[in-house]
């Protein structure tokens, strides 16, 4: 209900109101003065919400407008972060990934259905996504590479782009590392480990750390080869437990960052120079640390 400023405090005269409680009020969003359209029905919930967590509602609507998103990995992160970020309008996402939807991705991947199997994720996602939201999507039909990546860029260069790694391979985490940190562009990593979900660093060029500053988080192959090496072959003998909820918790921490950035609330955002986690069962929260490496392989050329 839109009320002018005069009639509130005529209102609050009239009933013996103390002004505190009307800025108490204002300061917890409870009341506004950001412009809403109540019969934008697709949007309007979507805006009270972004009016309630931003620091400058307007402008992280209008940055959502005007940013193109490139996820890597279309799988169970990849789905809730897509359907997210749809649900903001951006100018476009780009979706890469090779793998085909089959039976095993139906209980968590839920932008799937059985009229997809055997189709690839990006093309099933963007079907899903197109009818509901209209939005513009980009589709690479292949594991992210070099190549992709580079060809993406040199499209879009001039363009806000925001990267995504979703991605469960420790190479793919590596080479969408050095692409981004390269053409300086802001991502975030997203993923779970076991029941924890996580996300983090949240790189920010020439203000935050990226994955491999420090090692912090142990990615880094190359510091113990012959660790490495068992650490690889334990892997391939495993499958990663993944659900509705570690999938869902991980890209809901990784959309509430994505919206402090969008109005440059840097000090807002959670994974910043850390990998932050919840744990599925206890809801308890983990912070690993992490600060920007001066000398690290990756981002230290690229952050001057």
């Amino acid at each position: 209900m839109k009320k002018r400023m005069a009639e509130i405090k005529s209102f609050m005269e009239t009933s013996k109101i103390e002004h505190n409680i009307f800025d108490k009020l204002v300061a917890n969003k409870l009341i506004t003065s950001f412009i809403l359209n109540p019969n934008d029905g697709q949007n309007f919930k979507n805006h009270l919400f972004i009016d309630l967590v931003s620091s400058k509602p307007e402008l992280t609507i209008n940055n959502f407008k005007k940013t193109i998103f490139i996820i890597i990995g279309c799988g169970g992160i990849g789905n809730f972060v897509s359907y997210a970020l749809a649900s903001f309008y951006p100018k476009k996402l780009i979706l890469l990934d090779k793998d085909t939807v089959d039976f095993s991705n139906l209980n968590r991947q839920f932008l799937f259905d059985k009229n997809y199997i055997s189709q690839y994720k990006t093309s099933a996602i963007k079907q899903a996504l197109s009818s509901r939201f209209g939005i513009n999507i980009e589709t690479v039909d292949d594991f992210a590479s070099e190549d992709n990546l580079e060809e993406i860029f040199s499209k879009y260069k001039k363009e806000n782009l925001f990267g995504i790694v979703s991605g469960d391979n420790p190479n793919t985490v590596q080479l969408a590392t050095r692409f981004f940190c390269k053409c300086r562009i802001p991502f975030l990593n997203i993923g779970y480990l076991n029941d924890i979900s996580l996300i983090g660093p949240f790189y920010i060029p020439s203000l935050s750390c990226c994955p491999f500053c420090h090692n912090s988080f142990a990615l880094d192959d190359k510091k113990d080869g012959d660790k490495n090496l068992d650490i690889c072959l334990i892997n391939d003998r495993m499958q990663a437990p993944s659900s509705f909820l570690n999938n869902s918790i991980a890209s809901s921490l990784a959309i509430s960052d994505i919206i402090q950035f969008m109005p440059n609330d840097f000090n807002s955002i959670k994974s910043l120079n850390c990998r932050f986690g919840v744990d599925n069962k206890t809801f308890k929260t983990y912070t690993l640390p992490s600060s920007v490496d001066h000398k690290c392989a990756f981002c230290s050329n690229h952050n001057l």
